[in-house]
């Protein structure tokens, strides 16, 4: 009886740490999926699924067969895991290494384009290129946070030393930039008035007349002129010139816009209609008519001249030949019509120059 009963209690006993054996096998299955490394979701997450699987199997059915079904199972498992994190790993190591190796070739390109640093950018991109051959994930690291180091501190170095020659860049687009202005102001300006010239005139009628508004324009013509040139030479002229345009441009509205057409014509386009641009023409015809003082050997003398004054309406389909041929008429008509100043052939005839 006694050595029966010591059997039982020693089954008993045996039977106790079997179970608290494979409690301590279930635990430490859970501890190697809590644990496992994140290396992706889909790797790490499969182990942990397949390792919590084995700790059910096991917990249902904990005989001597399933445990050494698990025991296959979780050494095949890891087994899979340490292979697909060994290949990740290195792919990761790889991508480090082409990412190297494209930064290296990056900054050798920049190197062809600076002569003055370019030996030290090209050792930059040689040390780079080794750096990228290396084997160890831990010492490449190392090594590319100095090189970046040291590249962000060539960095401040060059652009430091470029501060100068970007600021005479910029003096110089600056310079260049003021030149082409005045270059178009002088493509567009007539360079004894200072008014538009006839191609501005033109471009910008042209322009006014395909907007289909109403539009209108005074040619003007100034009367005698021509005995000026011939009797004290182009330079008297070309202050007439300068005076009447200055008395022309304050006698129109800054809505209008005036040019030199041609030698002593002036045109002045209008948005309005041919019924208004006669009224403002017939103003013109009386405030143009006034002395210009002419300058020559320190001495000055006053010139009184008249202008005629033809207008014309746009009209639908027309071309700009065509309106201005029709001002050109409607002028000579008005030329026609007035006659000589006597005071404009007096003051011609007899240049009376009062001292300067």
């Amino acid at each position: 009886m006694i050595s029966l009963k010591q059997s039982i209690q020693r089954l008993e006993r045996d039977e106790l740490r079997f179970r608290a054996a494979v409690q301590c096998y279930l635990a430490a299955l859970t501890t190697v999926a809590d644990a496992a490394v994140e290396v992706t979701p889909e790797i790490t997450g499969s182990l942990r699924s397949s390792l919590r699987e084995v700790v059910r199997d096991v917990s249902d059915n904990p005989g001597p067969e399933e445990l050494g079904r698990s025991q296959v199972r979780v050494g095949t498992l890891l087994s899979d895991f340490q292979a697909k994190a060994s290949a990740h790993q290195a792919g990761r190591d790889e991508d480090l290494r082409g990412l190297l190796s494209s930064l290296a070739e990056a900054v050798g390109t920049l190197a062809t384009h600076g002569d003055r640093q370019s030996l030290k950018i090209k050792q930059f991109a040689m040390r780079l290129q080794l750096v990228s051959r290396g084997t160890d994930l831990g010492r490449i690291r190392e090594d590319l946070a100095k090189q970046v180091a040291e590249l962000r501190e060539f960095g401040a170095s060059l652009m430091q030393e470029s501060a100068g020659a970007i600021h005479e860049m910029q003096a110089k687009l600056t310079e260049f930039q003021g030149r082409l202005e005045q270059a178009a102001r002088r493509a567009s300006v007539d360079a004894v008035t200072g008014l538009l010239n006839r191609g501005e005139g033109e471009a910008r009628l042209r322009k006014q007349l395909g907007e289909q508004d109403p539009s209108s324009v005074i040619l003007i013509d100034l009367n005698g002129f021509k005995q000026i040139n011939d009797r004290w030479g182009h330079g008297c002229g070309d202050q007439v010139l300068r005076s009447f345009a200055s008395l022309l441009a304050n006698s129109v509205r800054a809505m209008d816009m005036v040019c030199r057409w041609g030698g002593d014509e002036f045109l002045v386009l209008l948005r309005c209609t041919g019924e208004v641009a006669e009224q403002r023409a017939a103003e013109l015809r009386v405030r143009l008519t006034s002395c210009h003082k002419l300058s020559q050997t320190g001495k000055t003398c006053d010139v009184v001249l008249g202008a005629s004054v033809g207008v014309a309406a746009s009209r639908p389909g027309e071309t700009l030949e065509m309106l201005i041929e029709r001002a050109d008429a409607d002028l000579y008509t008005h030329k026609s019509r007035t006659p000589r100043a006597a005071s404009v052939k007096a003051e011609l005839q007899l240049p009376v120059p009062a001292t300067g």
